[in-house]
């Protein structure tokens, strides 16, 4: 797992990409450049609201989301399939976007090769395209990459449970990770609490 990309902040930093895309998308005059960055956002809008990896990411077909209320997703590092509630907010860009790039097949990638909608480009391509995306809006962080959106949406999922004990074990199970111990330190709360206490002295 990536421990060094961090969680991004849900209002200040997830939604107000995704907000600078939108922007960006209308202004675009260039159908191909608009339609990339379409796709683009259709998956960090999919990472920060659906907590996948990389690879369930890039396998991501409009099928899975369009129309949808919620589904059941392969986990390919677990080996088995995990249920996910779609929020209206995700509805809705999922709704949006799809009527957007109109694709001529509902089961294509929302992410693909050129010239071949079946495959997925590798998750190299898709982390530098991110970083350029974070660079041109301003992100704040030079440490990102697809697990950022999977430790957005833990995060995001944990302060909404409570932020407590529990919390971590609800993610957790959600997650699949064995015990609260993981959910913390993929989070960076151990770093984090550290630091806050200390600069309490």
């Amino acid at each position: 797992m990536n421990m060094q990309a961090r969680p991004l902040d849900w209002e200040s930093e997830f939604l107000e990409l995704l907000a600078k895309m939108d922007s960006a998308i209308h202004r675009q005059k260039n159908e191909q450049r608009k339609l990339k960055m379409v796709r683009y956002q259709t998956l960090f809008a999919s990472g920060g609201w659906m907590g996948l990896r990389a690879k369930e990411m890039l396998n991501l077909s409009w099928h899975e989301v369009v129309g949808k209320t919620e589904n059941s997703f392969f986990q390919f590092k677990q080996g088995k399939k995990r249920k996910i509630y779609f929020s209206k907010n995700f509805i809705d860009y999922m709704d949006r976007n799809y009527s957007i790039i109109a694709p001529t097949n509902i089961r294509y990638l929302i992410l693909h090769k050129e010239g071949d909608p079946l495959a997925p480009v590798s998750s190299t391509q898709f982390n530098n395209e991110l970083k350029k995306y974070a660079n041109k809006f301003g992100l704040g962080t030079d440490q990102v990459s697809s697990h950022t959106f999977r430790k957005t949406f833990m995060q995001k999922l944990w302060v909404e449970l409570g932020g407590d004990e529990r919390a971590y074990l609800t993610v957790g199970k959600m997650m699949g990770y064995a015990d609260k111990t993981q959910v913390m330190d993929y989070l960076g709360h151990t770093d984090r609490d550290i630091k806050e206490a200390i600069i309490k002295f």
